[in-house]
């Protein structure tokens, strides 16, 4: 593959300070209140510039969800060795461990808002079929090879993966302050280990 040109590579940088840019001012006053002005201001860049970019903070959020999925399905593709059960562990990780790069503009949104993206912009909705189709293969694969529950529903195997996001956040301040904290890669081992014993075939 080529290396991207010079110009690229810097048009890329900028879109990566934008984002990370407009994340932290997603997690300071929520994604209704954040607006282009502000976005602009804090990169350091004016507002035909930041537009050279993106239109709007809607285009931002989009392009920045078709970059992550593209990025998971890019992982996903690179999983061909090792069993099936192996590989769905593999992804769960990888996903999980995105979720906690601290400027992920992904992390910031809310359930709401990563919703509406999924099943309105049509960008999102063609890379998110070729991560369902993906999956429910894999996922066969495992039952055939009695490595997961028949009994269960493909699309409820898969479903249960992208529920366990959210269990990353459980860390962030303010939520579940009773409890104490727990160090992210404890909540990856546990909640990976949760996911594989609800849908693995029961050993006799």
């Amino acid at each position: 593959m080529d290396r991207p040109s010079f110009k690229e590579r810097e048009r890329q940088r900028r879109e990566t300070e934008i984002i990370q840019a407009a994340a932290r001012l997603i997690r300071q006053r929520g994604f209704s209140n954040l607006n282009m002005d502000d976005i602009a201001e804090q990169v350091g860049v004016s507002k035909p510039t930041l537009y050279q970019h993106f239109k709007s903070k809607e285009e931002m959020v989009e392009a920045t969800m078709i970059r992550s999925i593209d990025d998971m399905n890019q992982v996903m593709a690179s999983q061909t060795e090792g069993r099936p059960i192996e590989r769905l562990e593999n992804i769960l990780r990888y996903m999980m461990g995105s979720m906690l790069e601290p400027d992920s503009l992904i992390n910031v949104l809310s359930d709401d808002d990563i919703f509406m993206m999924l099943h309105q912009h049509p960008g999102v909705i063609q890379r998110r079929q070729i991560t369902a189709d993906f999956l429910n293969r894999l996922i066969e694969e495992g039952k055939a090879a009695g490595e997961i529950d028949p009994d269960l529903p493909t699309q409820i195997v898969a479903g249960a993966l992208f529920s366990l996001m959210p269990m990353v956040r459980w860390q962030d301040p303010g939520i579940e302050a009773d409890y104490p904290p727990i160090q992210p890669e404890e909540v990856i081992r546990a909640t990976v280990r949760l996911y594989l014993r609800g849908i693995q075939t029961e050993k006799p």
